[in-house]
């Protein structure tokens, strides 16, 4: 008797485990780049402050968003890729490709990280 009770407990312990494990993984885990982003409306600014760290849409976003008048400046983040070449360097390449002037940009190439 007692064994077949450590037995169900085991056994629903380990559905248990196996349900969570589910809901994070499948419903939780999913969603968390919609928990974390924002949809606030834009509003004007000194600056639009645009980070390194994915394909191009945040310069494309940034460019829009200085086009529509939200601001006049772009301060472009990014530190070293390769010896003399930055991730804010490729991003102000960019901005510049799509009718953004040069003294509209602010560079900051130095920073490797976030938190620099």
């Amino acid at each position: 008797m007692l064994l077949h009770r450590k037995r169900k407990i085991m056994c629903s312990s380990i559905l248990l485990t196996l349900l969570v494990v589910f809901f994070f993984w499948k419903i939780l885990l999913p969603n968390i780049p919609n928990i974390l982003s924002t949809t606030d409306e834009p509003e004007q600014a000194d600056c639009i402050v645009v980070l390194s760290g994915d394909c191009g849409n945040r310069i494309n976003h940034a460019v829009t968003l200085l086009k529509q008048g939200f601001s006049n400046k772009l301060v472009i983040s990014g530190g070293p890729i390769y010896q003399t070449v930055t991730a804010a360097s490729l991003m102000k390449e960019h901005a510049i490709s799509m009718e953004v002037t040069e003294d509209q940009i602010i560079l900051q190439d130095l920073s490797c990280t976030t938190a620099e």
